[in-house]
């Protein structure tokens, strides 16, 4: 059974072996529980049992209320996030104590926040993975509570109502030292500039499939409303201090330029229970080992000498860390406030920003989700939290915690190294989403990237490698999905044109492909809500999901062929179109993959499917029909034997470029017989085609854009590592990437001696990591 910290992929070579079979067990176990405890003695749906247990299996917790399974950083556990509260409990967060709410109303929903992005720049692979992996995550948040709030007709019952539907907040940083860097380097004003980068990451999250926030709130329009007031609560609490910028005299509430601080210490001081600083922190041995100098000067202005002579601002303790900014002489985009003009950190942000939305929608939500990508849980995510928390310092919920569940997504790389904007190895999502036409056709490269985060990246927790090899296989099953879905409504539809009505009589075949349907629908949704099981837990599981869609689909393939002529009911194969189209549907996927094959059965279109749409086909009946017309002309004007077989020769190599080239690149196949029989069954035999993933020319061109995009993301990590043509060392080569605080040690030649909790490095695992640094040098040397 997977650990709480086991969130590594598995190393494979194929997709399929990505799929969780070290969960096999506790999916087994949770279903076994679920299809016993789901119906009663008198066949009628009964809520699932929870009495003597500790497990949690999907969707209903130990209370009964509606919940999702979800790694909790804060806890380190597997816990139920249910999707409704008591009204009783009152809404906005856990320790808001100044709303007044209807105790007898009806249930709380949700309130999820997701920490977006700072817009200075395009947005990256890296960011596409983290808001594509909450996505689907969402999307499993949404189908929970809709199938929850489905009302049962019990006669003589009252339900109470259904809780609201969860909502999802996200913020967008458009004031920060990058966006303002940025538009001093291009002479842009600040506000326009993060508009802009903002607009382009709505339009590729668009592209993505991913749903919009329900709200989104901006740190440009919340400073004066709701952060300078945060911050001034924080300091009446007594734990934050403003210090006037360059002499490091303190004041209180002066009209000089000053910057305010968060005092960890008084916090510390002030505090008990469960409140304290640093709880998504690492570990202290993490911290020894960290390679940046001060583990904390992540704020930028660690203490300095104390000769006087030092411009920097006096801390009262190197943890602690700004909460208001003051302005800087050259600096344009400012607020006023109390301790005079700057900006709010990057930290405050959220923490108010949270309590602004909380507040607002108190009366029907409150907020039990944050989530983010993993490199925000230390310092963003655990200042969030203090900040918080001395906001709340006289709440008599002073024991609870501000947000309960925390989920973060992890690393992507390239090339071994984190993709990021400050390394320059990062692939954009317009490069990753471009394709050699806009037109209409089966070709998704969104679908393909969420299929590889649903099921071939790994834990959605951990780290993952990108590469155009992975996007290909994802591509390659998407293509296998998406072919069933044709050939399965080709069949429906071929045993619904039968003079004869189809069969109504069941055999075995069809009873297992039945079974099958519903055991994917099973497995399916155990992948997604997870289980908290004491003996050990899961949640979001993509590999599993994966899994059975795709043993499905051979199931059905291997059905369907074995069919042969034979007459056959249709209600099972439909029962497996509408599984998989409802479970391609609830993970996001768009409707090129949903609803591949219903347009052309349907109303007989095939411009939906087709690249081009109807002009390529016409365009390309027309130049055949000229090709046919003049070798065929050519031939009637000579006799020769030898001449007549040329032009023959000629036609059949028309007919094949049309079958092999151009067909194939619009997403048509033809179905050629081997036979020589010119008779009307084998002619009939000879003209059947099928839709298929447009091929040859476009694949070649997507390798092509593949392998420059590639060498273009080599080239800017080695510039981003090295001086002139000097390679980074191996030192600081394992200070980015995988190994990434991995080790405390090194020798004078820069290998690695001690591992970051202390113990010496062996000899395999030196060996491993050296031979990761040549192979890195050798591809980034190469011109």
């Amino acid at each position: 059974m997977i650990s709480a910290a086991a969130c590594r992929r598995p190393a494979a070579s194929s997709a399929i072996r990505f799929y969780a079979r070290r969960r096999q067990r506790a999916i087994a176990s949770c279903a076994r529980r679920a299809l016993h405890d789901s119906t009663s003695a008198d066949g009628q749906r009964s809520k699932l049992s929870t009495t003597g247990t500790t497990s949690t299996c999907p969707s209903i917790e130990s209370t009964g209320r509606p919940s999702i399974v979800l790694f909790d950083s804060l806890t380190a556990s597997y816990k139920a996030v249910p999707l409704s509260v008591p009204a009783s409990t009152g809404g906005g967060t856990d320790a808001t104590d100044d709303t007044v709410h209807d105790k007898n109303g009806p249930p709380l929903g949700l309130g999820w926040y997701t920490c977006g992005p700072t817009v200075y720049d395009a947005a990256h692979l890296g960011h596409a993975r983290t808001y594509v992996t909450l996505d689907i995550i969402r999307r499993a948040v949404l189908a929970s509570h809709a199938a929850a709030s489905v009302p049962v007709n019990n006669e003589g019952s009252t339900s109470a109502p259904p809780p609201p539907p969860p909502l999802f907040v996200m913020n967008v940083t458009d004031v920060d030292d990058k966006i303002l860097n940025r538009a001093k380097e291009t002479g842009q004003d600040p506000i326009a500039l993060a508009r802009k980068f903002e607009r382009e990451f709505w339009e590729d999250m668009d592209a993505l499939n991913v749903l919009r926030p329900d709200v989104v709130t901006r740190v440009t329009e919340h400073v004066d409303c709701t952060i300078v007031p945060y911050i001034q609560k924080i300091i009446d609490n007594g734990m934050a201090y403003a210090l006037s910028d360059g002499n490091g005299d303190e004041v209180d509430g002066a009209t000089i330029t000053s910057s305010v601080y968060f005092d960890v210490g008084a916090f510390e001081s002030a505090r008990g229970g469960i409140n304290k600083y640093g709880k998504l922190a690492p570990s202290v041995a993490a911290a020894a080992a960290s390679t940046e100098g001060d583990f904390f000067s992540w704020d930028g202005n660690i203490n300095d000498s104390n000769d006087g002579t030092s411009k920097r601002r006096r801390k009262r303790d190197a943890r602690d860390f700004v909460l208001w900014k003051g302005r800087k002489e050259e600096e344009d985009l400012y607020w006023d406030s109390p301790w005079g003009p700057g900006r709010p950190g990057w930290h405050i942000e959220c923490s108010a920003m949270i309590e602004s939305v909380s507040q607002t929608f108190a009366s029907s939500h409150k907020f039990g989700v944050h989530a983010g990508g993993i490199d925000l849980k230390f310092p963003h995510h655990t200042n969030e939290i203090a900040q918080a928390e001395a906001y709340h310092a006289s709440s008599r919920h002073t024991r609870e915690e501000w947000i309960p569940h925390w989920v973060h997504t992890g690393h992507l790389h390239i090339s071994g190294m984190k993709m990021s904007k400050s390394l320059k190895n990062f692939v954009t999502i317009h490069e990753l989403l471009a394709t050699p036409s806009k037109e209409a056709s089966l070709l998704s490269p969104a679908d393909d990237f969420r299929l590889w985060c649903l099921g071939i990246s790994g834990s959605y927790r951990g780290p993952a490698t990108y590469s155009e090899a992975r996007i290909e296989e994802a591509r390659n099953i998407r293509e296998k999905i998406v072919r069933f879905l044709f050939d399965g409504e080709t069949w429906i539809h071929r045993e619904m044109s039968r003079d004869e009505m189809p069969t109504g009589k069941w055999n075995e075949e069809d009873v297992a492909l039945s079974r099958a349907t519903a055991s994917c629908a099973t497995s399916c949704r155990l992948a997604l809500m997870g289980s908290s099981d004491a003996k050990g837990g899961f949640d979001f599981d993509g590999s599993a999901y994966l899994r059975a869609l795709v043993e499905l689909v051979e199931a059905a393939t291997a059905y369907v062929k074995s069919s042969g002529d034979s007459a056959r009911p249709i209600e099972p194969l439909r029962g497996v179109m509408a599984t998989l189209r409802q479970q391609l549907s609830i993970v996001g996927f768009t409707d090129k993959t949903v609803k591949a094959g219903i347009i052309s059965i349907d109303n007989g279109s095939t411009g939906g499917h087709v690249k081009g749409n109807e002009k390529a086909i016409i365009d390309e009946l027309v130049g055949f029909r000229s090709r046919v017309r003049l070798s065929a002309l050519a031939g009637a004007k000579d006799r020769d034997p030898e001449a007549l077989e040329n032009t023959i020769k000629e036609l059949l190599a028309s007919c094949d470029e049309l079958r092999d080239k151009f067909l194939p690149g619009i997403g048509v196949e033809l179905l050629d017989t081997t036979t020589q029989d010119a008779s009307p069954r084998s002619s009939k035999e000879a003209g059947r085609w099928r839709y298929c993933m447009p091929r040859n020319g476009d694949k070649a061109n997507k390798k092509e854009n593949l392998k420059k995009m590639k060498k273009t993301t080599q080239s800017k990590a080695f510039s981003a590592s090295s001086t002139g043509s000097t390679p980074p060392s191996l030192k600081d080569f394992l200070r980015h990437g995988q190994y990434d605080g991995m080790f405390s040690k090194f020798n004078d030649e820069g290998l690695p001696t001690h591992t970051a909790d202390g113990k010496e490095v062996s000899k395999r695992l030196l060996k491993k990591v050296t031979k990761k640094y040549d192979k890195f040098v050798k591809n980034n040397s190469k011109k």
